[in-house]
């Protein structure tokens, strides 16, 4: 059983989830931490929408994880104008209440 999944890899956040594909199908407790920075992904052929519909087609909840902690909410209007000014966010996925 595997509860939680830290990703930063610079962009390559997509790949990398569908590589875990198995792992995330059959652990539906797991919690996923991943770095959101959609100019590096799109700089690699990745799209920001892609990378958020792969947790929305599977249930997952979004949420981004504010400087202090605080869990936030995390639309994708929210998280493409915010991006911290160093231009990624941290985000938090997750099916079960937390």
């Amino acid at each position: 059983t595997v509860r939680f999944l830290k990703i930063d890899v610079q962009g390559f956040e997509l790949p990398v989830l569908e590589g875990a594909n198995d792992l995330i199908s059959n652990n539906p407790d797991l919690i996923i931490a991943a770095e959101f920075s959609p100019d590096d992904m799109r700089s690699l052929g990745y799209t920001p929408e892609q990378f958020l519909a792969f947790f929305d087609n599977r249930g997952f909840i979004s949420k981004r994880i504010s400087n202090t902690g605080k869990l936030l909410p995390a639309s994708y209007a929210e998280l493409e104008s915010l991006s911290d000014n160093s231009g990624y966010c941290d985000l938090l996925f997750y099916k079960t209440r937390i």
